[in-house]
């Protein structure tokens, strides 16, 4: 359901833009599987930090030190 409500929230973004997202650890990493087209499987995988900051941009994530 997180995955699909995500999903839903990206596709009403229109164009490219920058924006700041705030999230909690599992629904971060959702986000961040679903914006660089990981499979369901390996998003559960990924690392769940809370204290850090992702950077998303074509379609990679990156991790802002």
């Amino acid at each position: 359901m997180v995955a699909q409500r995500l999903q839903s929230w990206m596709s009403e973004l229109e164009g490219p833009q920058t924006l700041i997202v705030v999230s909690h650890g599992c629904a971060g990493r959702i986000l961040r599987g679903i914006f660089a087209d990981m499979a369901p499987s390996s998003i559960y995988d990924m690392d769940e930090p809370h204290e850090a900051i992702f950077k998303l941009e074509n379609k990679e994530v990156s991790r802002v030190d």
